[in-house]
């Protein structure tokens, strides 16, 4: 179906049967999943909850933070230029399911016999065609540039003309080694002061306000970073993330309603006080008297952490009050038969998330080796682990309850370990027990767990210090150790999981640990891939059990914890989160 252009050419789309057209858009669903927390930030087409508008703001805050130099580019013919054999490996990397990446090479060469070119109509081409170009936004994630990109439409954001010569030099390599090719007149470099036009709208520095807070990268940790502040109003406030500062010679300042990231005195990033979820300090960084004034002030907790990654000190930060919302929770907390049945609603989400994790485990192992008998095993302890949940419903006090989990857990640790990379065998779990290498990741992973856990309870005006699960406490945490019970497994443990197997991004290697006699040391490296792989994790969506709506498992957790205080105040049946 031909189609005009804007510019006077034509543009065909090859738009694919219904039946196609159902499968093609259940497979993009499919490929999202994994592929949308590897998406980088600065990516804003075809992808779910961004727009140009935002990609506009974004550009206008790299302005605004420096990146004056500008690469203002575009691919010729993008999609009628994709070549397939490239986009096929990519995608075999991407998913371990081989009956799709056969579905996708048979629409491919249906739509585009001679082996190049993306259908433009078909449902899967956009993930697609992202995921082609997400090495191009890889390849500028850091390195003294800055990026936005919409589709195959584009500008790269550098601080000085000699940068900007070097990344036109390296874009075009890029091109070049991708089977692609800029376009010679829509290419070009722009000089700092210029106005240009992108995506419909206008950036440049005429239209700049200097006021306005700026959203810049950590180093080269860009991912660890929440959304930026231009696309508040379009990002509602549960997308906020943390701010986790570790590097040497870092500091956290303030300027008016912004945290500034100081390396050594010189300014690296300024985030927006809305959008910080809580702010973790490693040992080597350091934050001052003022921004932790505006952590308080905006409700912010801070955690100060030691060299391994756990919390030494925190600063919770002032609450409203919810005196009535606590007194409805310790009255739950001390009603045997209410207490009874929110514990068996936490533990059944627990062990709902460790027989599918466990059912996972026995896929992987028989696409990796049919006919393995561990894969059997796995199937039987699933097995055994729904006969548990059935016994939950009969659980007639929450010590019955602990007695069902710890039987669960006994399974269930058996069996994680099977499918992990080599080095990283697990047999049975105790906490805080650093004799190996994956049980030092699950303690840090768990760490990271309870303190998102802990700003979903203190947003959700519940008492830390009231639990039905965990046994009341004045210096502990029993709430936050409640409500983090159904978000172990498709959270903590399977970002373990994805940190130590091979992904398409460096994982975990025992190069990674130091041994000291019989205990195991995370080195700096290590731990920050650990918390890559839980920040991806965290986004990644998932479908709600409450509204049936995909949603990340950050916000769930949030909407889980505003259940639970309902469920205190109103007295209705509460249903524990769990991985679909």
């Amino acid at each position: 179906m031909p189609i005009r252009k804007g510019n006077g050419g034509t543009r065909w789309l090859r738009i694919p049967c219904v039946r196609d057209r159902v499968v093609q858009s259940a497979a993009h669903r499919l490929l999202s999943e994994g592929l949308e927390p590897e998406f980088e930030a600065w990516s804003f087409g075809y992808r779910p909850g961004r727009s140009a508008a935002q990609a506009i703001a974004l550009a206008q805050e790299w302005l605004g933070a420096g990146f004056t130099h500008v690469i203002d580019a575009d691919i010729e013919n993008f999609f009628d230029s994709v070549p397939h054999r490239p986009l096929l490996d990519l995608a075999k990397t991407a998913t371990a399911d081989p009956d799709l990446c056969e579905l996708v090479y048979y629409w491919l060469d249906t739509a585009a016999p001679m082996g190049v070119g993306l259908p433009q109509g078909s449902p899967i081409s956009p993930i697609l065609a992202n995921l082609y170009l997400d090495e191009l936004d890889e390849v500028f994630s850091g390195h003294g540039a800055r990026m936005v990109r919409f589709a195959d439409d584009f500008l790269i954001f550098l601080r000085s003309p000699d940068d900007a010569r070097r990344a036109l030099r390296r874009l075009t390599a890029f091109m070049e080694n991708s089977g692609l090719r800029l376009h010679p007149e829509k290419t070009r470099l722009v000089p700092p002061g210029e106005v240009l036009a992108f995506l419909g709208g206008v950036v440049g520095r005429a239209v700049v306000n200097p006021e306005r807070p700026v959203l810049a990268p950590l180093g080269d940790v860009p991912d660890l970073v929440a959304e930026d502040p231009a696309l508040a109003k379009a990002v509602p406030p549960a997308a906020a993330g943390p701010l986790f500062l570790f590097e040497p010679n870092r500091r956290l300042s303030r300027t008016h309603q912004s945290f500034v990231v100081q390396d050594t005195g010189t300014e690296v990033a300024r985030i927006h006080a809305g959008l910080v979820q809580r702010i973790e300090v490693g040992p080597s960084a350091d934050i001052d008297s003022d921004a932790l004034r505006l952590a308080i002030e905006r409700g912010i907790p801070v955690t100060l952490l030691s060299e391994s990654g756990m919390p030494e000190a925190r600063v919770h930060a002032a609450r409203e009050r919810h005196g009535a919302r606590h007194l409805a929770q310790a009255r739950a907390c001390l009603d045997p038969a209410r207490s009874t049945h929110l514990a068996a609603a936490l533990v059944q989400g627990r062990i709902n998330g460790q027989k599918q994790l466990l059912y996972d485990i026995r896929h992987a192992l028989r696409r990796s080796a049919p006919e393995d008998p561990r894969a059997e095993e796995v199937r039987r302890a699933a097995r055994n682990l729904t006969r548990l949940i059935r016994q939950l419903q009969n659980a007639e006090s929450v010590a019955q309850v602990l007695q069902i989990e710890a039987r669960a857990a006994a399974i269930y640790w058996t069996h994680y370990g099977m499918g992990l990379s080599e080095g990283f065998e697990l047999s049975r779990r105790a906490r805080r027990e650093r004799t190996s290498p994956t049980a030092l990741l699950l303690d840090l992973a768990s760490a990271l767990l309870l303190r998102e856990v802990e700003a979903a309870v203190l947003g959700a005006g519940l008492h830390p210090g009231f639990g039905v699960l965990h046994v009341a406490s004045d210096r502990g945490q029993p709430c936050v150790w409640d409500l983090a019970e159904p978000f172990r497994v498709p959270v903590a443990e399977t970002a373990v999981r994805l940190a130590v197997n091979q992904g398409r991004r460096p994982s975990i290697t025992l190069a990674d640990f130091v041994r000291d006699g019989d205990q195991f040391r995370l080195l700096p490296t290590g731990r920050e891939a650990m918390i890559r792989a839980q920040e991806r994790v965290l986004r990644m969506l998932s479908e709600d059990h409450r509204t049936g709506q995909r949603t990340s498992w950050r916000e769930r957790i949030r909407r889980e914890a505003q259940a639970f205080a309902r469920a205190f105040e109103t007295g209705e049946p509460f249903i524990a989160s769990e991985k679909r």
